[in-house]
């Protein structure tokens, strides 16, 4: 090992390996032990929870946001249709 510009420069291919596989053996150790535990789900529950899904009811503020919406797109449209209204016969296209 030489130390070059205070850098230690390693000359030995077999050396230089055997570091290298070492600190990739370390990385992976500390992002192991930093990486959050990975949570098993059995497909049984998968389906279950899927299935609960399904099943949920709407609860009354996304009834209301829902009516809110549905009543706010009827106004608009009415309005609109107020400014231009729609000619009760085609143009005649020649």
């Amino acid at each position: 090992m030489i130390i070059e510009n205070g850098n230690k420069v390693i000359k030995n291919v077999k050396g230089r390996q055997k570091i290298d596989r070492e600190l990739r053996e370390r990385q992976t150790r500390t992002t192991e032990s930093f990486a959050p535990p990975r949570i098993e789900i059995s497909s049984i529950e998968q389906l279950g929870a899927l299935s609960r899904e399904k099943k949920a009811a709407l609860s009354t503020i996304e009834i209301r946001t829902l009516r809110a919406a549905l009543e706010a797109a009827l106004v608009c449209r009415d309005f609109f249709f107020g400014l231009f209204p729609l000619p009760l016969s085609s143009p005649v296209v020649k």
